[in-house]
């Protein structure tokens, strides 16, 4: 990028054309001095040569006209941030801020010039490696700025901190695999603390001060209730929804996390807010289930805790549409099978049919809403 620039600009220059015409008389035309002492090294290279390699007739030495790749290779940036050493020599954070510099520096110099393409499409891997939120921030101003126009930058990026802030002129995607096909779905402002979520790793002491939280059974609760609330409640508060993957203990552990982190003054804030819904424990899991009940009393009491009617969420769906499943049918299925039969029933079920035939699920949902901040 920075080599076409500057190829630009000594294609340009008077004093480079000179230098080229120079050194065409130097080492190509035949009568130059440099050219003749040149033509008679080979010739007694050629002769201490011919003592090992008989078939050897000439040895000439051939200086090409400097190509401008071939000075870039001796072509060095120096930054001064108080220490003035070579770019390579800073740390990761300043030769990322170099890097975007340049591109910006690159793409004004472009427009500025006659007869070239004035759009322009900016791939970037991961930009804010090595940055830290602030600079992940001023990077992404420097990012927009390049859209002011007609240009696009894509950018790859794991960054919560990039997907949080909202801008007019962003689009959000997020990839993922579905059936070994990656997809892209566009990511709305109502998705975005999952996303969130996921990016910080799914851990509830990295998450600042939703309107309430939901824990539920596993991924396919998490499923069903995200497409849901994305086609019919996006008016509502915003919740945070955790997947407790099937197990209690993962369950008691958000709900100490969700405790302990946001217990300002000694009184957590989410206390009495914050809603856990579990599957009818099966006769296997019903001590441990009521270990959990027996410590967590208190919600118990102030109706945190709802439990529903089966033993699966696949077995409470609605019946029509080959949506609902034994409990042997279920025991059959395999995590992902679960989950797409989340996603399909999630995109088909109607408002009605949800509110009435899955009613447990949906006043859970109100529950969480009322009690949000």
């Amino acid at each position: 990028m920075l080599s076409s620039v500057l190829e630009e600009i000594l294609q340009d220059s008077v004093q480079y054309r000179e230098f080229r015409n120079k050194f065409e008389e130097l080492f190509e035309n035949e009568e130059s001095a440099v050219r003749k002492e040149f033509d008679s090294l080979g010739r007694s290279v050629k002769i201490h040569l011919e003592k090992q390699f008989s078939e050897c007739t000439k040895v000439s030495f051939e200086v090409k006209n400097p190509e401008f790749d071939e000075l870039l290779k001796s072509f060095q940036t120096r930054v001064d941030d108080g220490v003035e050493t070579y770019a390579y020599e800073k740390g990761d954070g300043m030769q990322r801020a170099l890097m975007l510099a340049i591109i910006q520096a690159y793409a004004e110099f472009r427009k500025g010039r006659e007869g070239v393409g004035k759009s322009f499409l900016f791939f970037i891997d991961e930009a804010e490696l090595h940055l830290h939120p602030t600079a992940q921030r001023k990077l992404k101003d420097v990012l927009l700025s390049l859209c002011e126009n007609i240009d696009q930058v894509f950018l790859n990026t794991h960054s919560s901190v990039l997907v949080a802030d909202e801008h007019s002129r962003q689009s959000i995607f997020k990839a993922e695999k579905e059936d070994r096909i990656t997809k892209f779905h566009l990511v709305e402002e109502i998705d975005k603390p999952h996303i969130i979520f996921e990016l910080l790793g799914g851990s509830t002491v990295n998450l600042l001060l939703p309107r309430n939280f939901l824990i539920v059974e596993g991924p396919s609760e998490f499923e069903l209730l995200t497409q849901l609330i994305h086609r019919f409640y996006s008016d509502k508060p915003t919740i945070q929804i955790i997947s407790a993957e099937g197990d209690t203990h993962q369950a008691k552990r958000s709900i100490n996390a969700i405790r302990k982190v946001f217990t300002p003054l000694k009184n957590s804030i989410y206390e009495e807010k914050l809603i856990v819904l579990c599957d009818k424990p099966t006769d296997k899991a019903q001590a441990g289930f009521n270990k959990f009940m027996e410590e967590f009393g208190r919600l118990k009491g102030r109706e945190q805790i709802v439990v529903l009617p089966y033993g699966s969420l696949e077995e409470y769906y609605p019946n029509e549409n080959d949506w609902k499943r034994t409990k042997e049918q279920v025991n059959n299925m395999s995590g992902r099978k679960k989950t797409r039969l989340a996603k399909m029933v999630g995109k088909q079920i109607t408002k009605d049919q949800f509110e009435s035939e899955m009613d447990v699920i949906y006043k859970t949902l109100v529950k969480t809403w009322d009690r949000a901040y």
